[in-house]
């Protein structure tokens, strides 16, 4: 249904926080070509959400609703203008815009979730734009870059016997143009192949 309700829910709400609840939202694909990733984030915060609701019934309880963004940025960008705009006296509608996924689509929304300063929290995203230096101050994110993910397999595929994968043999697909670092296990693959 969309919808991860608290037991007793306060309807007091100022930006998304009451004295028993606190509403978040996560927007993601629910029905194009990646609703099968975005619904299965969705569900995973719900369970987590429920779990606590169920196990603290005396603590602050989370609320979570859903928006399909189709993963179209810029359906994003409005259902984030949406759930951040500001409700009047009670302020926005979301504390918290939690496990959305793509990296279009948090691309598009990073402007309106600085600007607006509402936490987005868990974007299932490699891409290098959750990953600023210095952070941004509002952007939690728990999955590693792709950089880092592609340096892992790298690094899984070159500590095994060289007969196992020929470093010739290893390649990589990006989504988007890949830099590594000048130092990375990457390049020292290419060395590899290069030299035998």
């Amino acid at each position: 249904d969309g919808y991860c309700t608290a037991a007793g829910e306060d309807t007091n709400f100022v930006d998304g926080v009451s004295s028993t609840a606190v509403r978040t939202v996560g927007i993601a694909d629910l029905s194009g070509t990646l609703k099968d990733l975005g619904g299965g984030m969705q569900q995973g915060v719900k369970a987590a959400f429920n779990a606590h609701n169920v196990a603290n019934p005396n603590a602050i309880q989370f609320i979570h609703e859903e928006r399909d963004d189709a993963y179209d940025p810029a359906r994003s960008v409005t259902l984030v203008k949406e759930v951040t705009s500001s409700q009047g006296s009670s302020g926005r509608f979301a504390f918290a815009v939690v496990g959305s996924m793509g990296s279009p689509t948090s691309a598009a929304m990073l402007p309106t979730i600085n600007e607006r300063q509402v936490p987005l929290f868990g974007t299932y995203s490699g891409a290098n734009h959750l990953r600023q230096t210095p952070p941004d101050r509002m952007v939690w994110n728990t999955r590693a870059s792709y950089s880092l993910e592609g340096e892992e397999i790298t690094r899984y595929l070159l500590d095994r016997p060289l007969e196992a994968v020929p470093p010739g043999n290893i390649f990589a697909f990006s989504q988007s143009p890949l830099t590594i670092e000048p130092l990375g296990r990457a390049d020292i693959a290419q060395e590899v192949a290069e030299w035998l």
